[in-house]
């Protein structure tokens, strides 16, 4: 029974993972489209921890950062790779536009 149950966790647990890893992604490519404003809100993050937070915590939060960081890089190569100038650049015309509005919507 017990086995049982451990096995069936463990396919929820892995399920739950790829669902993650797919938003991951989205996000990714939408962090790719706001790469400007990203920093700058980096920037801004940074600046902030420092004052408010203690040192370990900044710590964790500028390891997150780099992390997302090189993950966009990567990303933004292999987009360049698979896309077409144009292609890449009407399709981060409309992305910008669409993320603009919700950020908007939220603020």
């Amino acid at each position: 029974m017990m086995m049982m149950m451990t096995t069936t966790t463990m396919t929820m647990m892995m399920m739950m993972m790829m669902m993650m890893m797919m938003m991951m992604m989205m996000m990714m490519m939408m962090m790719i489209m706001m790469m400007m404003m990203m920093m700058m809100m980096m920037m801004m993050m940074m600046m902030m921890m420092m004052m408010m937070m203690t040192m370990t915590m900044t710590v964790t939060v500028t390891m997150t950062m780099t992390v997302t960081v090189t993950m966009t890089m990567t990303m933004m190569m292999m987009m360049m790779l698979a896309n077409t100038k144009s292609n890449a650049e009407a399709r981060l015309t409309r992305w910008n536009g669409t993320f603009l509005r919700e950020s908007a919507e939220i603020c």
